[in-house]
């Protein structure tokens, strides 16, 4: 059943149902709107509409002292393939309705993805590789003898020094006082375009 169908069109339902399955017949006389009303614990007024909703459709009579007097099976059976297929339509609405909100949120996601792809992006031209890169001092190279400080470095080559190696020994964040050697390997990390600025600095 429908989650939008009213209760009375859901009492309607189920007498034209026991019409349709014969435990009431062509002729019979169904109990009056009172009774109906304490079977199916509703008001008078839900009765007179779900009778009414019948009486419309061919299923019942009624009349105020005759009472309600079933007509025809059939149209019983009309009835509910009618409401059948109401409540089928219903219920693609519904999944429709559904979908279209789950492709709403899938794209929302979607959109939100991409813009944090593109902010990772952003970031990863900004920063560059942060993957450490390595250039050795060459024989008279003019870094040998200065100290870091001495060199400006980074004011020339926009990279940071990470370590130095020299012969075994490693010296991580080698400070302003570092004095470069020939042979001396320098580890760096800096933007995407630092590497070729580094070995041009280091090997002039």
């Amino acid at each position: 059943m429908g989650k939008q169908s009213s209760r009375y069109t859901i009492i309607a339902i189920d007498i034209a149902t026991m019409i349709k399955n014969g435990e009431l017949s062509v002729d019979d006389r169904i109990s009056g709107r009172s009774t109906l009303a304490g079977k199916y614990n509703v008001s008078p007024e839900t009765i007179r509409r779900a009778v009414t909703l019948l009486k419309d459709f061919g299923v019942v009579d009624s009349t105020p002292k005759n009472g309600i007097k079933i007509l025809s099976s059939r149209k019983a059976s009309e009835f509910l393939a009618q409401h059948q297929n109401k409540n089928s339509f219903m219920g693609l609405k519904d999944d429709i309705a559904t979908i279209i909100n789950e492709k709403n949120n899938l794209e929302k996601t979607l959109v939100n993805k991409v813009n944090q792809m593109m902010d990772q992006l952003t970031i990863s031209r900004d920063v560059g590789s942060l993957q450490p890169l390595e250039v050795d001092i060459p024989m008279g190279s003019h870094l040998i003898g200065k100290t870091i400080a001495e060199s400006e470095f980074w004011d020339n080559t926009k990279a940071t020094i990470v370590c130095i190696k020299r012969t075994d020994q490693t010296t991580l964040s080698p400070g302003p006082h570092w004095r470069f050697e020939e042979n001396d390997i320098i580890v760096f990390i800096g933007k995407r375009n630092s590497y070729p600025l580094v070995v041009k600095y280091v090997k002039k």
